[in-house]
């Protein structure tokens, strides 16, 4: 669910802005360095302990100062860090990590699913989160490409290896336009037939973009045959440079 974020009610002010909801964060904060500090189960058990106790707080203060809905507060306080088989329904940076400014780096493999299936459960699920590239006949990933920039600090960077149908399909229109408009585009390696992925049947390339004015000096490449023995090698030797992600079209 890391498409899926947090809001508060009041998104104009700072989610922390209440002095002792901010206390009360700092407190929580400490207690994960001081877990992650900790020699023995006797004192990382104890950390553990005062972690949900501030989380409890925490929720209750947010929902009494009426910045999250109940059930939002309620997720907030559920979410423990420190099971690893727990599955979250939100993903939010701050909340979880204490990172305000956001990511260095996003790296990753976005599923590749259509927002059609399940007679439209995803599209459903996600047309309401505010996406600029959601489109119902659209992919996953491509939620994932304007997701992962959300969660970039400026200059970060993010490098996806996707499906390529973003590059050439109907429902990839909003996603080359968002990435055009928001980000600089540095490397494409175009996969086209070249199969990555055992396993896997599509078609795939990969990208990786800076939170940064595009320069419109984008280092593509497409990769035309199979067994290459140093891809780095083959790619400075058959990169050209574009200035617009719809060149690839």
């Amino acid at each position: 669910n890391t498409l899926i974020g947090i809001k508060p009610k009041n998104i104009q002010g700072n989610l922390f802005e209440d002095p002792q909801i901010d206390v009360t964060k700092h407190e929580l904060l400490q207690t994960r360095h001081k877990h992650f500090l900790a020699n023995t189960p006797k004192d990382k058990k104890g950390c553990r302990a005062e972690d949900e106790r501030l989380r409890n707080k925490l929720a209750m203060l947010l929902e009494k100062n009426n910045m999250f809905a109940q059930e939002n507060a309620e997720q907030l306080a559920n979410w423990n860090p420190y099971n690893q088989n727990s599955i979250s329904p939100f993903f939010d940076p701050e909340w979880m990590f204490g990172l305000k400014e956001g990511f260095d780096i996003v790296i990753g493999n976005p599923p590749y699913v259509q927002l059609q299936n399940n007679d439209g459960e995803l599209a459903k699920l996600h047309e309401k989160c505010g996406y600029k590239t959601f489109a119902r006949t659209g992919d996953l990933y491509c939620l994932f490409y304007e997701r992962g920039y959300q969660l970039l600090k400026p200059l970060g960077r993010l490098c996806f290896i996707t499906s390529n149908k973003w590059m050439r399909a109907g429902y990839g229109e909003s996603s080359r336009k968002f990435l055009t408009e928001n980000t600089n585009p540095e490397q494409l390696i175009d996969f086209a037939g070249v199969k990555v992925f055992e396993s896997a049947t599509v078609d795939t390339n990969i990208l990786m973009f800076a939170k940064d004015k595009n320069r419109q000096q984008t280092q593509a490449c497409i990769v035309k045959k199979e067994g290459i023995k140093d891809l780095s090698v083959y790619i400075r030797q058959s990169s050209s440079i574009i200035n617009a992600l719809s060149v690839c079209v």
